[in-house]
């Protein structure tokens, strides 16, 4: 008769049963005993009340999808629980003192015992629950993909469920994770974070050592392990020395931990040790061969060590300081205070010198590059160079530019009046197959696409991201409380509506990407509205495909890969290049989220990543690699105003030998004995004969009065790079004396290298002072081979015949007539782009090497194999969410 109750048959189908979950199977003893209790007499209308009561309680997690959110509800309304617990209690003590209950011989204290007992279970279970799912919350705030790994696996293993089970159960907790938001917002919990961080950092190691000791030799030992270096390094970066960071972790986590991924803050302090002093972006081989050494050679030496470090500074773990959180101006739609572009030429300023490029490069051009016997010494450094040989002009180029004898130059030019006489075309290099682009939508209307597509592991898949929000919005409505909470908690994770577009003007990548029209309203420009020219360039790209990238669309934080690929399942791209010229990894667009900007930085790609230089000036440094058309050219000597001191020390003695020049070709060829004994004649012979000037130019009387070793000394510190606080006025009156007294007085009105300031009166002014020499070495296109050393204060380059550098190919006519041109002021040497009609571009790498990060701004171009990319900031109309736990569920479902 007792069965009959509706109650606790519901009871007894959801505690008794096998099917049934763990959290109610706590109860099953209880639940079993009111069963045997009940047997042989009429339930009660007090007894049914209290079973009806308890079973409608339990009955909210009878779905198998609502098994975590019962078990939330259950800890978070204690006073529901507690309510249901009472009428257990009740019920077992009613049927106790029946008369058909104390045939059973069970004590009412017994009784009551076993049901506490199962209470504290099942409350222990649902706190357990609970807390999970708010260090899952916090981890996903945090980025960590590591710790996510291992609290899914806990919470399905607790709930008995597969994976695609657990994203079920997880899209109905929103209202525990906007709870959990405002905890974490508030810097709330901090010592129970540092307790769950502690434990769940020595169970993700237990697991890190368990699967490298699953792939031991014999003697207990890996092979990875005993010679890591070796073969992790060589299997997957052979023959590099530097790497970038996202290709260094990739590689670690697949080679050690066979795809399981390391924990956020371990990885961070690997980072640390391996990365190099000029950028944390870059990985060297020599750096992590040494931390091997000082490991033992073992990894799971390292591993514990590095988790040691952690575990003693937690603090510094959980919550970002106020310090140090990102200053953030709302008005600006999340551009950081204070941050301003870095002018151009600081961005793109190299500190040491480019390397040459290989011996088997073939330049994109067709031709091929053999290197000289020069350029093979410019690799080894200044000691295995012969100043000598290294610095003697033996022919000579238009006037203010020498040609270097570098062995095997292949010096021959090649005329084509035909393409010099006629318009530039479009670098057929650029030009690829037919491509569809998508279909021509607005900005609000890309964004309502996108935002439908976009999913939240805490909510339901056919919710709108805007509802999801709403329901967040902090108490001074300026920012969602998911965006606060992120800022507070450290890790990778970015909080921004700052978005990328890249128009793609050449490339397969604009395969099927949308034309976008975005509204100056929701364009985001750097320090204010753009520039004229700026404005042009994004008008004109409003028409081509693009593509939108955000810092957490992708499995590493704040870093989308672009490249080629590879079979393996390490250094996949995010975006994938097709043509054969890319790299596995050619380029990553790298997100800072202190500066709220976002990056452009070369992997390492063997035909490099290229910025494109505008009207305005840049400045030019040692090792800068620029592409005129079809010729490759690097900077060997920038005379000396950059922070290439090694480079400057190399090509010192070529500087005075350079001054010692110029001075002879002002007249001071006599006396002047300060940088040796002899005189100027016997000590380098070979200005007797030539000079680095015209014959006629340098034919200048000596002068009365031995002013050299004063001019000679602001000359060499001039050409030494050194700054000068002014010229005297007994340096400009031997300048005058030395250009009136001459033997060649200029016309009048005529315009010479010398007297560049005609007169009516035909008197010549002071000759303009020397310039420090510019070296520049080609090491591709038609003439490649060549050194040049360039003087004069402006120098143009094009195909031209009026071109101070010519550049000329009869197969490729892609060099504008007056391409680019070359500008000392400043005591430091400049180029721009003279609106040339494919562009003048720099390199941000030399061959193999990963570059430093450039700051990427609305209206700049890059180039990357095929593919011409034209940036633009935009504003997105919500802010970025977390992906890592949803990347994680993903994962854990496809296994």
């Amino acid at each position: 008769s007792a069965l009959s109750s509706q109650g606790l048959e519901t009871l007894a189908r959801l505690c008794l049963d096998r099917r049934s979950p763990a959290l109610f199977r706590s109860l099953g003893g209880s639940v079993a005993l009111i069963c045997k209790l009940s047997q042989g007499q009429a339930a009660t209308n007090c007894v049914q009340s209290a079973m009806s009561a308890a079973a409608e309680f339990l009955a909210i997690g009878e779905d198998p999808i609502r098994h975590l959110s019962f078990a939330l509800y259950a800890h978070s309304e204690k006073a529901n629980t507690n309510r249901f617990a009472g009428d257990m209690e009740g019920a077992i003590t009613m049927l106790c003192q029946s008369p058909a209950g104390s045939k059973f011989a069970l004590p009412l204290e017994d009784a009551l015992a076993q049901l506490r007992s199962d209470m504290e279970v099942f409350r222990m279970r649902c706190k357990e629950a609970f807390e999970l799912h708010a260090y899952f919350t916090y981890l996903d705030l945090k980025g960590d993909r590591g710790l996510l790994q291992v609290v899914a696996r806990q919470m399905q293993g607790m709930l008995e469920t597969s994976a695609s089970g657990l994203a079920s159960q997880l899209s109905l907790t929103r209202s525990w994770v906007v709870m959990h938001w405002e905890t974490y917002a508030q810097r709330k919990a901090k010592t129970w974070l540092k307790g769950r961080h502690h434990l769940c950092l020595e169970q993700w190691l237990g697991t890190a050592h368990a699967t490298l000791k699953e792939h031991s030799g014999p003697d207990g030992d890996s092979g990875e392990e005993s010679d890591s270096e070796g073969q992790f390094w060589d299997a997957y970066f052979y023959n590099l020395y530097k790497i970038t960071w996202p290709d260094f972790i990739e590689g670690f986590q697949e080679f050690f931990l066979r795809g399981d991924i390391l924990a956020e803050d371990v990885a961070e302090r690997l980072r640390r040790k391996v990365t190099t002093k000029e950028s944390r972006h870059h990985v060297a081989h020599h750096i992590w061969e040494n931390l091997l050494k000082n490991n033992g050679r073992k990894v799971n030496t390292l591993l514990s060590n590095l988790v040691a470090e952690v575990l003693e500074d937690l603090d510094s773990c959980i919550y970002v300081p106020d310090s140090e959180a990102p200053m953030v101006d709302a008005s600006n739609f999340g551009v950081a205070k204070g941050c301003s572009p870095m002018a151009e030429d600081e961005r793109m300023s190299h500190k040491e010198p480019l390397a040459p490029p290989p011996k088997d490069m073939i330049a994109a051009t067709g031709y091929p590059t053999t290197t000289g016997p020069s350029l093979q010494k410019g690799a080894q450094g200044s000691s295995s160079t012969s100043i000598e040989s290294h610095a003697t002009p033996v022919s000579m180029g238009p006037p203010g530019v020498a040609i270097v004898d570098v062995g095997g130059a292949q010096g021959a030019r090649t005329s084509n009046r035909d393409s010099r006489d006629s318009a530039t075309p479009q670098d057929p290099r650029l030009r690829t197959g037919p491509i569809e682009p998508g279909q021509r939508m607005t900005w609000s209307e890309y964004v309502c696409k996108s935002t439908a597509e976009i999913k939240a592991w805490w909510s339901l898949p056919n919710e709108p991201l805007g509802a999801r929000l709403a329901e967040t919005k902090a108490e001074d409505g300026k920012e969602p409380l998911m965006v606060t909470a992120m800022r507070a908690v450290q890790g990778c994770t970015a909080a921004t509506r700052r978005a990328l577009v890249l128009r793609v003007r050449s490339g397969d990548l604009a395969q099927n990407k949308p034309v976008l029209s975005i509204p100056e309203k929701d364009e985001m420009h750097a320090g204010g509205a753009p520039s004229e020219r700026a404005a042009q360039v994004i008008a004109q790209a409003s028409r081509l495909p693009a593509l939108v990238i955000t810092p957490n669309d992708h499995h590493n934080s704040c870093v989308t890969k672009f490249g080629r690929g590879s079979n393996r399942r390490m250094m996949l791209p995010d975006m994938w290049m097709t043509e054969s010229i890319a790299s596995r990894s050619h380029f990553n667009i790298v997100y800072e989220p202190k500066t709220d900007r976002y990056q452009l930085m070369d992997a390492g790609s063997k035909w490099g990543t290229m910025i494109k230089i505008h009207s305005e000036p840049v400045r030019v440094n040692c090792g800068d690699w620029f592409r005129i058309g079809n010729a490759e050219l690097v900077v060997r000597y920038c005379g000396g105003s950059c922070q290439a001191h090694k480079q400057h020390a190399h090509y010192r003695l070529q500087s005075l030998k350079v001054a010692r020049s110029i001075s002879c070709s002002f007249g001071l060829r006599q006396g002047g004995h300060r940088l040796g004994a002899l005189p100027w004649h016997r000590n380098l012979g070979y200005w007797e004969g030539d000079s680095l000037y015209d014959r006629e130019d340098a034919d200048l009387q000596p002068e009365a009065e031995d002013h050299s070793d004063e001019v000679l000394d602001k000359v060499v510190d001039m050409v030494r790079g050194q700054p000068q606080k002014a010229w005297t006025d007994s340096y400009s009156r031997m300048c005058h004396k030395a250009s009136t007294e001459g033997e060649l007085p200029a016309l009048a009105g005529e315009r010479t290298r010398i007297n560049s300031n005609p007169t009516e009166s035909g008197s010549k002014p002071p000759m303009a002072l020397p310039v420090a020499p510019l070296e520049i070495d080609f090491i591709s296109g038609p003439r490649m081979g060549e050194r040049l050393m360039v003087m004069d204060r402006v120098c143009t380059v094009g195909r031209n015949d009026t071109s101070t550098i010519q550049i000329s190919d009869p197969m490729l006519a892609n060099v504008s007539r007056t391409h680019c041109i070359f500008e000392y002021s400043g005591n430091c040497w400049h180029l721009k782009d003279n609106k040339s009609t494919n562009g003048t571009w720099r390199r941000l790498s030399c061959v193999l090497e990963p570059s430093q990060p450039v700051d990427l701004k609305s209206g700049m171009a890059m180039l990357a194999g095929v593919h011409e990319l034209q940036v633009e900031e935009a504003r997105m109309p919500h802010w970025q969410v977390p992906r890592a736990a949803l990347s994680v569920l993903k994962a854990m479902g496809s296994q």
